[in-house]
């Protein structure tokens, strides 16, 4: 009598596990876009930057970033200045030069930088 109860109990444990009117708890994939690399971004490293209208360091500034500020990068641009190449990264705000910036394959690993300065 025993092994009928409790085998009764497993059967109804089974099928009420199994019913397809409960709802699944929803997964939260807005964060999902920090972690996924979908280009680059951007962490300033100097404690005012210049974003010039053009990829040239004689170029006229058309706004100015803080250290540790992130952005997204838009585009790339090498540039020939006196004995060396020079990147220029394309942003919202306007282009800025390789030697102001750290360079990350996401927005996560961009943030953390940032959080250290």
């Amino acid at each position: 009598m025993k092994k009928i109860i409790g085998l009764l109990f497993i059967l109804i444990i089974i099928f009420s596990s199994c019913s397809r009117n409960k709802m699944g708890v929803p997964a939260d994939l807005s964060t999902i876009e920090n972690v996924v690399a979908n280009g680059e971004w951007v962490v300033i490293v100097t404690p005012y930057a210049a974003f010039k209208n053009e990829p040239n360091k004689n170029a006229s500034s058309s706004s100015h970033g803080r250290r540790g500020d992130v952005l997204f990068v838009l585009g790339k641009s090498l540039q020939k200045e006196e004995n060396n190449t020079v990147v220029w990264y394309k942003l919202e705000q306007g282009w800025i030069s390789e030697s102001d910036l750290l360079i990350y394959s996401n927005k996560l690993q961009a943030e953390y930088a940032s959080s250290h300065f």
